[in-house]
C-alpha cells in the first residue's frame, strides 16, 4: 500500500503528464489552424476573399480542357472597375481597397457556383461561366448588379461602373487565348464609352 507521500509523487507525476499531452495537443492544433491559414491565403486573394490569379489559372485551366475535350461552351469575361484611378486620387487607396472588395463581393454573388472567378490584378477580374455561351445575359446583368446601386465606402456611397469585355471557347483554344480575347472585348468596352459588356471585334 502507498504511503501519503507516494500516492501524492504519483498523482503529481500523472498530471505532469496530461498537461504534456495537453500541450502537445494545443500545438497540433495551433500548427493545423496555422497550416489552415497559410493554405488559404495561398489560394484566395487578401482583399476580396476570391480566388487570387494564380488559383484561379490553376481552376479555369482544369475547367477549360474538360470543356475542350467535351465540346462544352464556355465563356470568359474580363472585369475592369471604371476610372478606378480617379477613385484612389480623390478619396485615397482604403476607399478605393472598398471599391474593389464591394465590386468583388457583388460579382461572387452574381454568379452560379460552377462558374469560376478570381481578382486578376489591380481592379481587374477574371471570370469562367461554364455551360454558358454569348447569348447569355449574365454579363449584361453583372454589368447592372455593379452600376445599379452606390457602392458603400468610408468616404461613403460612391457611383461605380465597369466595364466587361467577354470571349466564347473554340475548339483550338487554351486559357491564355481564350482571355486574352475577352480582353480585346474589353478594350473594346473601353474605347465605345465605358460601362458596357463588348465582344472582340
Amino acid at each position: 500500500m502507498l504511503s501519503g507521500t507516494e500516492r501524492s509523487a504519483n498523482l503529481a507525476a500523472q498530471v505532469d503528464v496530461a498537461a504534456a499531452l495537453v500541450a502537445q495537443a494545443m500545438t497540433a492544433h495551433d500548427r493545423a489552424e496555422l497550416f489552415a491559414q497559410v493554405q488559404a491565403l495561398a489560394v484566395a486573394d487578401e482583399l476580396t476573399g476570391i480566388a487570387n490569379r494564380r488559383h484561379f489559372f490553376e481552376v479555369a485551366q482544369r475547367d477549360v480542357a474538360a470543356a475542350v475535350r467535351a465540346r462544352r461552351p464556355v465563356v470568359a469575361l474580363m472585369v475592369d472597375i471604371d476610372h478606378f484611378k480617379a477613385v484612389n486620387d480623390t478619396y485615397g487607396h482604403p476607399t478605393g481597397d472598398d471599391v474593389i472588395r464591394v465590386v468583388a463581393q457583388r460579382l461572387s454573388s452574381a454568379i452560379r457556383t460552377t462558374d469560376v472567378i478570381g481578382r486578376y490584378g489591380g481592379e481587374e477580374f477574371a471570370l469562367l461561366l461554364l455551360d454558358s455561351d454569348v447569348a447569355d445575359d449574365l454579363p449584361e446583368r453583372l454589368r447592372r448588379c455593379v452600376a445599379d446601386v452606390a457602392v458603400e465606402t468610408r468616404s461613403g456611397p460612391l457611383a461605380v461602373t465597369v466595364s466587361i469585355g467577354l470571349a466564347e471557347l473554340a475548339a483550338d483554344d487554351d486559357l491564355p487565348a481564350l482571355l486574352a480575347r475577352a480582353d480585346q472585348g474589353l478594350y473594346r468596352a473601353k474605347r465605345d464609352g465605358r460601362n458596357l459588356v463588348r465582344t472582340a471585334a
